[in-house]
């Protein structure tokens, strides 16, 4: 029988930062049923995977954030095509 080989688990440095004008509470990641409460305003070592999944909720994030200002963006230009007829 093969002998089984743990894979070494990678540790970035993740740092989260404050929110401007919202409460400082801390941040939740859950990663396969285990709790990473990572408090704001400072570094963390955590599990690549954590990072990860932090990095992607900022870049949906944004995402939705663009999308937003392209229907507010459309809706005044329509706004404003309807005030002038066009």
């Amino acid at each position: 029988m093969a002998k089984r080989t743990r894979k070494k688990t990678e540790y970035v440095d993740l740092y989260v930062p404050l929110l401007p004008g919202q409460d400082s509470s801390d941040l939740l990641i859950v990663l396969n049923g285990k709790n990473y409460l990572l408090p704001r305003g400072k570094s963390h070592r955590v599990k690549k995977a954590v990072a990860k999944i932090y990095m992607e909720s900022l870049e949906a994030q944004q995402l939705q954030f663009a999308h937003i200002k392209e229907l507010q963006d459309n809706a005044a230009a329509s706004k404003e095509a309807a005030k002038t007829g066009g």
